[in-house]
């Protein structure tokens, strides 16, 4: 029953004020990766967390990437202020998104070797 279970290959939180964003990649029982990015958020103290959740599998990592690049650049371009890249990392982002979209296949490499080496899953939580 375990072996059906999605299997994490990667997992980032970010913290933002009564927020948090999990972005995690993981592997269904068939070998097909995906990334789930997850918000949760508690509108008042004591309130139960709400989650709302999205699901964007390989085929589309390179289109969702080049949508999102898009949009980002479109708040530099409408603010006319040539420091929004600064303010946004647009440069960086755009490099590491790339670095992403063409290397996500050896992912699939290294985290076989990975598993094989039986490390602990490392989870990284910014706060």
């Amino acid at each position: 029953m375990t072996d059906k279970l999605p299997f994490a290959l990667y997992s980032r939180c970010v913290k933002a004020g009564k927020r948090f964003y999990y972005i995690d990649a993981k592997r269904d029982s068939k070998g097909n990766d995906y990334l789930v990015i997850t918000e949760s958020n508690s509108a008042e103290e004591g309130s139960a967390m709400t989650r709302h959740k999205v699901f964007l599998y390989r085929e589309d990592f390179a289109k969702f990437t080049e949508a999102f690049l898009d949009v980002l650049q479109s708040f530099e371009k409408r603010s006319g202020v040539s420091g929004c890249e600064q303010a946004i990392g647009l440069s960086e982002l755009e490099q590491s998104l790339s670095d992403m979209t063409t290397g996500v296949e050896g992912l699939a490499e290294s985290s076989d070797s990975i598993l094989e080496e039986d490390e602990p899953l490392k989870i990284d939580f910014d706060f």
